[in-house]
């Protein structure tokens, strides 16, 4: 995952349960994967632009095994593919229009400063533990 896309989450809900259950644990993955690495659209949709090594690399998963999960992806109706070949007839990175499942959003957290963490004071913590022990 590059610099540009540290800090966003996938935030997913009970809606997107059913969603879950009928996807393999890997497609799963993959689809977090893409969704992390995925830029809006105008359309609303996502897209991601990142090859099947490089996806397979961040997950730890096979090459195969990903590709498979994209197949599972596109089969549910999540994913659309679009592969472009170069000028000179190679395959360039895959683009990936994702549907968001209903209870799946990506987010971009909002900064914790330092000044705004509550602090804890050596007190409270001795009380808490006299609390959790007793």
């Amino acid at each position: 995952m590059s610099a540009e896309h540290v800090g966003r989450a996938v935030v997913v809900t009970m809606d997107a349960s059913e969603v879950r259950r009928v996807l393999a644990p890997s497609a799963w993955m993959v689809l977090e994967e893409l969704l992390l690495c995925s830029s809006a659209s105008i359309d609303g949709e996502r897209v991601a632009c990142e090859s099947v090594r490089t996806l397979s690399r961040s997950l730890g998963l096979s090459k195969d095994t990903v590709a498979r999960a994209i197949r599972q992806l596109h089969g549910a109706g999540l994913v659309t593919v679009a592969q472009r070949r170069t000028d000179a007839g190679t395959f360039e990175s895959g683009s990936y229009a994702i549907t968001l499942p209903d209870g799946v959003t990506v987010t971009v957290p909002a900064p914790v400063s330092p000044r705004n963490r509550a602090r804890v004071d050596d007190r409270d913590l001795l009380q808490l533990s006299l609390a959790i022990e007793s």
